[in-house]
């Protein structure tokens, strides 16, 4: 996923070894998982219809967690989604939207990535707000 991730980064402004990349997976991945199969399978063993039951339990919780924009799906030719992190993702943007990096210098303003028009605009607007006071503390 190594061009996905250098594609993602591209779409908030990231430079290559600026910061950790994002975190890029499959469903699959998450599905094949020995420990979070294990634990799914605890939730609906109980059921009638358990192997159902499971795959229905991770689709529902991937849909949940898009519509609360804490996933959002990246490529779907690859079946692919990024988890929209604050550290990976939403603060990088923000700063680079305000025109900041991490190190203080102006960069211009850029566009906002797809996976961004997902996350909830309280949620953006409580990291933005956080990340000013942060930065006016450190001045």
């Amino acid at each position: 996923h190594q061009a996905a991730t250098e594609d993602c980064m591209d779409l908030y402004g990231a430079e290559a070894n600026s910061m950790p990349p994002p975190f890029l997976f499959t469903f699959q991945s998450i599905c094949s998982d020995a420990r979070l199969s294990s634990i799914a399978r605890s939730l609906v063993s109980a059921t009638n219809l358990p192997d159902a039951n499971l795959q229905r339990l991770l689709q529902k919780t991937f849909a949940a967690m898009t519509k609360d924009g804490l996933l959002s799906l990246y490529d779907p030719a690859e079946d692919l989604y990024l988890l929209v992190s604050c550290g990976r993702v939403l603060e990088p943007f923000l700063k680079r939207s305000k025109g900041m990096d991490d190190g203080g210098f102006f960069r211009p303003n850029i566009p906002e990535p797809f996976f961004i028009r997902s996350v909830p605009r309280k949620r953006l607007n409580e990291l933005a707000s956080h990340l000013t006071t942060q930065q006016s503390d450190s001045v």
